[in-house]
């Protein structure tokens, strides 16, 4: 929270005010506090508003006994990781009266009054922060009776079951894929009744992805921005695999082929699928600022994907271990190990041979960005290792692990570098099968907001999907027991996340 203060300055021109005053071609030198305004005060130092609120709030300056003599502005300006350089006017009377439309976030409003004949100002700023219902929480993306749909629980543990249906009257065609959100820079444009056409720019959004569709969601309110259909230049079939969110742009891997979507000068729609002769696993290492790393099946070598490009780029072999290239392989998993803002440290894959009895782990750089073989690490699973088996796994963000289950009632961990493996690490009650497994960790960039580093481990069952959260022991892989917190609701969970005020991207 900041302390307040007052500055006699040009708020646009920046110019130190002195004791002078200047007139009609001489100057009065006069001091100060004749002609400046005195203290501000009604004030606060904090505002915590939900959007569509109305702020009303009264100041007073001492030292003023003519409020006819003065000009007034309230400002609002953006804080944090993607607000900067934007700032509004939206106010210009002494009291401000106004309905709170800003997306959720922290802000600066400023106060200024300004004498009009002389020119000098008195501002008070203070800190405003804004959110909305679905602007913090636990976002589980599920399926029930053919459908999928968001349940969402808040701090508190208030949970709101299958808000899409609720917002809009329904949710998505098929079983549940994943979703993930988008805190900014996403453009929309929506018809108006008279033809016209209104581009709504640095939009908070959600994707949400079936095995039959994807659709985008207002982030703020939960309203469909667009449907399948609606997100192309040209439409493809209907096959969607996974999704990601970059630094620049979003990726999408659907029916094998990629497509993205720049942040500069984009109109919220893929472009055409990237060209060539290949065919996308549904797994990817994402980087935050370079593109990504995917797993092409028909040649079985891994391939970049930087930002802008319109064809996938191969890797060059100059690893002493093992070729990037022509593997032989089939991937069963690969992900990013990610931290802080979403950047991405390295990442981790797990391979089986098409022949031999044999599966591989490897340890991912970012060599890749610059066509470089991504490998740190390969090595051969040891025989018996139950991670061999696993349906599902999970990246630990700081260290060489990864979570695994079978799909049965229990979470293991082996380490990719040094062959050590943990079987049942987690065990939940017969009936009880684990659905998603993920390292959620990232840092807020503002005092007071809550940041995470735990697993998050949902599991599913005739009763619906249940989710658990654990905490880490030290800067470990090695987990906490019991969990520290849980929640539940109806369906089958596929996919957890969770929304911060003030994060740019959550993994």
């Amino acid at each position: 929270m900041k302390k307040r203060f007052i500055i006699y300055i040009g708020l646009w021109a920046n110019i130190i005010l002195s004791a002078c005053v200047k007139g009609d071609g001489n100057y009065d030198y006069r001091d100060a506090s004749e002609v400046t305004p005195g203290d501000v005060s009604g004030i606060e130092t904090f505002y915590s508003v939900n959007s569509l609120y109305n702020l009303h709030i009264t100041p007073e300056i001492s030292g003023i006994t003519n409020d006819e003599d003065y000009e007034y502005y309230w400002v609002v300006w953006g804080t944090g990781f993607n607000q900067t350089n934007w700032k509004d006017t939206i106010g210009y009377e002494k009291t401000l009266d106004y309905v709170v439309t800003l997306t959720s976030g922290t802000y600066e409003l400023a106060f200024q009054a300004k004498n009009k004949q002389t020119g000098v100002s008195v501002y008070f700023i203070t800190d405003l922060s804004v959110a909305s219902l679905y602007s913090e929480g636990w976002f589980v993306t599920k399926s029930e009776n053919g459908t999928t749909d968001l349940d969402l629980v808040k701090k508190d543990g208030m949970l709101y079951s299958n808000i899409l249906r609720s917002v809009n009257g329904e949710g998505l065609p098929g079983e549940a894929l994943k979703s993930f959100y988008q805190s900014g820079y996403y453009v929309h444009q929506q018809e108006n009744p008279d033809g016209t056409v209104t581009t709504l720019n640095g939009q908070k959004v959600i994707y949400v992805l079936s095995d039959r569709d994807m659709r985008v969601y207002n982030a703020e309110n939960m309203h469909l921005f667009k449907k399948f259909e609606d997100a192309f230049f040209e439409v493809p079939a209907k096959a969607p695999q996974d999704a990601f969110l970059g630094m620049s742009g979003q990726f999408l891997i659907n029916n094998g082929k990629i497509h993205w979507i720049g942040l500069s000068g984009s109109i919220g729609k893929f472009g055409y699928p990237m060209l060539g002769d290949y065919e996308a696993a549904p797994f990817n290492m994402g980087s935050m600022n370079q593109g990504m790393l995917i797993f092409d099946k028909k040649s079985s070598s891994f391939k970049g994907v930087p930002y802008g490009n319109t064809e996938l780029v191969t890797l060059t072999s100059d690893f002493g271990q093992q070729d990037c290239n022509n593997m032989n392989c089939d991937l069963i998993f690969m992900d990013e190990q990610t931290a802080y803002f979403g950047v991405t440290k390295g990442g981790i894959a797990l391979l089986k041979h098409k022949e031999k009895k044999e599966y591989y782990g490897a340890m991912l750089n970012m060599n890749w960005s610059s066509g470089k073989n991504p490998f740190v690490n390969f090595v051969t699973v040891p025989e018996g290792h139950e991670v061999v088996k696993g349906k599902l796994f999970a990246t630990n963000c700081t260290n060489d692990v990864l979570y695994f289950s079978d799909g049965g009632n229990t979470v293991g961990m082996y380490n990719v570098s040094n062959g050590i493996e943990k079987k049942a690490i987690l065990t939940y009650p017969a009936g009880e099968n684990v659905g998603y497994i993920r390292h959620i960790s990232y840092t807020t960039y503002n005092a007071g907001d809550q940041s995470l580093d735990c697993l998050a481990v949902l599991t599913n069952s005739t009763a619906g999907w249940k989710v658990y959260l654990y905490h880490f022991i030290g800067k470990t892989a090695d987990i906490e027991t019991p969990h520290y917190q849980s929640f539940s609701g109806k369906g089958t969970g596929k996919n957890v996340l969770f929304r911060g005020l003030n994060a740019y991207g959550i993994n």
